[in-house]
């Protein structure tokens, strides 16, 4: 049984072959696919599609990759904040008591 690929790839600065057009491009490889001219816009249009939906509902993975990251933010964020409010109340129990002394002496 012999397949008939439509599909044609073409490099940067190459001829677009005769009755093809660009469905998408392939920035992976750094190629234009190609289909035949009624074929690229319909190709185009469920690749585009494909795409909304893969960056719209991410996989398990990506899901638990998101939420370390969420709480790797949170942590260094609750870290710092610790750490200027820590700093604040030195900087204030100092001021306090050079006031303290100031109106002892």
């Amino acid at each position: 049984m012999k397949r008939i690929l439509l599909k044609k790839e073409v490099v940067e600065g190459a001829s677009m072959p005769p009755g093809y057009g660009v469905a998408y491009y392939d920035w992976t490889m750094y190629r234009g696919v190609a289909y035949p001219v009624p074929l690229n816009l319909v190709v185009g249009a469920w690749v585009r599609f494909w795409h909304w939906v893969r960056m719209w509902h991410p996989t398990s993975v990506e899901r638990k990759v998101q939420e370390a990251y969420a709480r790797g933010r949170q942590a260094g964020w609750d870290a710092r904040s610790m750490a200027l409010l820590t700093d604040f109340d030195r900087w204030l129990a100092a001021e306090k008591d050079k006031r303290t002394r100031s109106h002892t002496t």
